[in-house]
């Protein structure tokens, strides 16, 4: 992996995309800016255009994803539960551990992998970094995505989000990313496959606290237009396609 020489060794982020994401991207990036998040993005891109359209932001590092040229991946925009949907968030386990690889021996201490149908109010580096420093027998921080305003088990829930998740750079985790064709077709998608994986090896993963990582379940259980002080973000989930761009043009956060 090029150009990663001048990342923290704290922690960094990435993501996977394709150009059917571009935009929902664009505006992750744009939410950067505004929250004055310093990190930079690691954009895993599935196809050249998404590469090309976005290798000219400053906050970001564009990587081609040449390692999952057997996977079958799309380039349009695909919605839960369609089988080419499945391809592509299951192949977000093969970026994480291809991350977490590939910077090991370059003293990088944590992989976040962070879903780009997020708006960020601010920088979630600090948040999980100061949960990593506060609980050093852990291992993987996430968001929680159970409906509700708490977590219903901060170290054993039931509905973590591969959507905003960290992991340490410990080689005793690789083995948890690891999945078949039989797993694609079991599961609805990557984040119940690693659900399901951790409770099995009785691996903890602490959740943050819902009023901090927002999911999308607030606009269920909140009627205003508002969020809470204590928002870093807001991950767009609970909805598919289009819907997520609706919401954010509803609800001022679409910046581009």
């Amino acid at each position: 992996m090029d150009n990663l020489d001048d990342l923290p060794k704290s922690l960094i982020w990435i993501t996977l995309i394709n150009y059917g994401y571009i935009n929902y991207t664009k505006n992750f990036l744009k939410s950067m800016e505004k929250s004055k998040s310093t990190f930079k993005l690691i954009v895993f891109c599935i196809d050249t255009q998404t590469y090309e359209e976005l290798k000219n932001y400053d906050n970001c590092i564009c990587l081609h994803t040449d390692f999952l040229y057997d996977r079958g991946l799309v380039s349009d925009l695909k919605v839960w539960e369609e089988k080419d949907y499945k391809k592509i968030v299951f192949a977000k386990l093969d970026v994480i551990l291809y991350t977490l690889k590939n910077t090991y021996d370059m003293g990088i201490e944590a992989v976040g992998y962070i879903d780009t149908d997020i708006v960020l109010f601010s920088d979630p580096t600090i948040i999980m970094l100061e949960a990593m420093n506060q609980n050093k027998d852990i291992n993987i921080f996430s968001q929680c995505d159970e409906r509700g305003k708490t977590c219903s088990n901060k170290i054993d829930c039931q509905n973590i989000c591969s959507g905003v998740i960290v992991f340490r750079n410990n080689k005793s985790l690789y083995h948890i990313f690891e999945y078949t064709l039989e797993d694609i077709n079991k599961f609805d998608g990557d984040q119940q496959f690693l659900t399901s994986n951790l409770k099995k090896l009785n691996i903890i993963c602490l959740t943050i606290d819902k009023n901090i990582f927002l999911n999308g379940s607030y606009f269920h259980i909140n009627h205003t237009n508002t969020f809470p002080d204590s928002a870093c973000l807001i991950h767009f989930n609970y909805m598919i396609g289009n819907q997520k761009q609706h919401k954010m043009i509803e609800q001022n956060v679409w910046y581009i």
